[in-house]
């Protein structure tokens, strides 16, 4: 699970691709799935985007119908279900454009979260010492007490 980790920190979204043509892939999807989702942080866990690839492949091999993938998208709350073909170019750029769209859109927002919580905050304290020895007394005001010992 380290590999994973590795892959997943820093994240700000995910494309998780199966193959339409064997239903083993999609199996694992879910898998992959809360995998991101336990490694990334809570601000895109939802920015993901599930690709059906191979499209272009003849219906007769076709295993996962497109209603079933987009039913567990929408299951598992994820960003867009894509089928693509990278052979014939389909939706391959839509897909990948779709998560980074979003995963700009919520560094935005965290930005903007951020300036209104500085706003909304105090002014820090300055850390200012203050000597004695820089603070001028005038003479009268000041009665020296001698002990008398």
């Amino acid at each position: 699970m380290s590999l994973t980790r590795s892959y997943f920190r820093g994240c700000q979204g995910a494309v998780i691709v199966f193959d339409i043509t064997s239903k083993d892939t999609f199996k694992l999807v879910e898998k992959n799935i809360d995998a991101f989702r336990n490694e990334c942080a809570p601000e895109v866990a939802d920015n993901i985007v599930i690709v059906g690839s191979k499209v272009d492949a003849a219906a007769e091999k076709r295993e996962v119908q497109y209603e079933e993938a987009e039913r567990l998208c929408d299951q598992l709350n994820c960003l867009a279900y894509f089928e693509t073909s990278s052979r014939e170019n389909i939706n391959v750029d839509e897909a990948f454009f779709s998560v980074a769209k979003r995963a700009f859109e919520i560094e935005l927002e965290m930005q903007e979260a951020k300036s209104s919580m500085k706003s909304e905050e105090p002014e820090p304290r300055s850390n200012t010492m203050l000597r004695l020895e820089d603070i001028s007394f005038a003479d009268d005001r000041i009665k020296k007490k001698r002990c008398k010992c």
